[in-house]
């Protein structure tokens, strides 16, 4: 059975030089252990039942920061805490990957996502979509068919995919000090996976109509609601084909820009 918490997250990282070998092709991305997690971004969402089945409600969007142990401890005990069904994108080939391995070196228990569930149905069973589904892997039939990039596959849904900086700029913001801007930009991508997971659990059927519309509604609330508060959510949500995503015509024009930017405060 689905779970009735949801954690969509996503992370951004920078190369570990120290493990970099002399050799190592500039060109060749490295392996999970050579990254080091810098920003970790959840989405908090619930399931509500309604009579035509369920609707999913986002709660709170926030990113973990500070150094990597910090960040790793409270990953870990977001898990232990809400143990709720983790959604990605190509989060087992790499964002999971990347923080169990940087947990074993900073000696930083990942109890919940080892221990929890059993052989069957757990966090680390590949086809347990109720514990961890990675959208990647289940829209390409688990590899079967090519993948599409998460700008690709979020643009293909009338949401904004990617646009401003994108991974390869992380490094380079992250020497010049704009963690923020790359908090933000982490953020961007868990809405494009949030939409995305929408739309892919309304074709699987887990989802009934009323039940994404009344969803993707909530989607758009939540949107215009924090993007009071934090800019580029606003921005985010005046890039969405509404129409397009929901079925449905939406007023888009509540998400104008926000003339002076704040400082924004992120937790966990």
């Amino acid at each position: 059975m689905p779970k009735d918490i949801i954690a969509i997250f996503d992370l951004e990282a920078v190369t570990d030089e120290r493990l970099k070998p002399k050799d190592m092709p500039a060109d060749k991305f490295p392996p999970p252990i050579m990254h080091i997690p810098i920003t970790v971004s959840v989405l908090i969402a619930k399931r509500q039942k309604i009579e035509t089945g369920q609707i999913i409600q986002p709660v709170k969007l926030m990113t973990l920061l500070g150094d990597e142990p910090e960040i790793l401890e409270r990953f870990s005990a977001l898990l232990d805490k809400h143990r709720p069904q983790i959604v990605g994108y190509n989060s087992r080939s790499y964002d999971v990957p990347v923080l169990t391995q940087r947990a074993m070196i900073n000696r930083v228990p990942m109890s919940a996502y080892f221990q929890l569930g059993d052989k069957w149905n757990s966090y680390k069973q590949r086809y347990s979509q109720d514990w961890h589904l990675d959208l990647m892997d289940a829209m390409s039939n688990y590899r079967a068919a090519p993948v599409a990039s998460l700008g690709i596959a979020a643009t293909a849904v009338g949401l904004p995919g990617k646009y401003g900086p994108n991974g390869a700029d992380v490094s380079e913001m992250f020497k010049a000090g704009k963690l923020l801007e790359i908090a933000d930009y982490c953020e961007t991508d868990v809405l494009n996976t949030y939409g995305l997971m929408l739309r892919w659990l309304h074709t699987t059927g887990e989802l009934t109509e009323q039940g994404f519309i009344k969803s993707a509604q909530r989607f758009y609330a939540f949107l215009a609601s924090e993007g009071a508060i934090k800019t580029h959510l606003a921005e985010f949500g005046s890039r969405v084909d509404w129409d397009f995503f929901s079925g449905q015509a939406v007023n888009s024009d509540v998400f104008e820009a926000v003339s002076e930017p704040k400082i924004l405060a992120y937790g966990g």
